[in-house]
């Protein structure tokens, strides 16, 4: 599979972010394309780039390189997914029972927009999956479920919650995961203000 131009980056295999690759991505890369890899991901942390700039730098590195095979993009991909469920099973003792549908929206984020980088630019998100995955009563549980949810969707701003660009970019990903969680987007925000507050 090869690179593509994925919204303000490029991307390879399952959705890999090249600007986020990390060692243990690398050493299941065939040799030929840890460099030429490295070489791009470079040039990526450097700045930001338009639409047609990454398009064009991503059909390069088509032309000029091998693509990953798909047996190593699967095992990278398998490999993430592990790493994620490991680091949530380790911080979180209930995790584990949890229901199978509300692990996998987790991993899910995790995976797609990278696990610290979602503790950084989600932090209310994260502190409403905290809050739920620790919560003993049941009720309780649901609705900090529910309020990840809304936080995946919405951004609060000046002039009240606003949907978030990963929304529009993945919106049918997106509503399925916080449906997982129990948010609906039909749901009125006003939830917020009535339950356990």
């Amino acid at each position: 599979t090869g690179t593509y131009r994925d919204r303000n980056t490029i991307s390879l295999g399952f959705g890999f972010n090249v600007r986020y690759l990390e060692d243990a991505d690398y050493a299941e890369m065939p040799t030929e394309l840890v460099q030429p890899l490295k070489d791009l991901q470079k040039k990526l942390l450097l700045g930001k780039f338009d639409g047609k700039e990454l398009l064009k730098m991503a059909n390069d590195f088509k032309r000029n390189n091998i693509g990953l095979p798909k047996e190593v993009g699967i095992k990278m991909y398998n490999n993430k997914i592990k790493k994620i469920y490991d680091t949530y099973n380790n911080d979180y003792e209930n995790f584990s029972n949890l229901a199978t549908a509300r692990q996998a929206a987790l991993i899910d984020f995790s995976y797609q927009y990278g696990h610290e980088r979602l503790k950084k630019e989600f932090p209310l998100y994260f502190a409403a999956i905290e809050n739920a995955i620790n919560a003993e009563d049941i009720d309780l549980r649901n609705y900090y479920f529910k309020l990840a949810g809304f936080h995946q969707v919405y951004n609060e701003g000046k002039f009240g919650p606003t949907k978030t660009p990963l929304y529009y970019q993945t919106a049918r990903r997106v509503k399925d995961r916080v449906g997982n969680l129990g948010f609906h987007i039909r749901d009125n925000v006003d939830f917020l203000n009535n339950e356990y507050m």
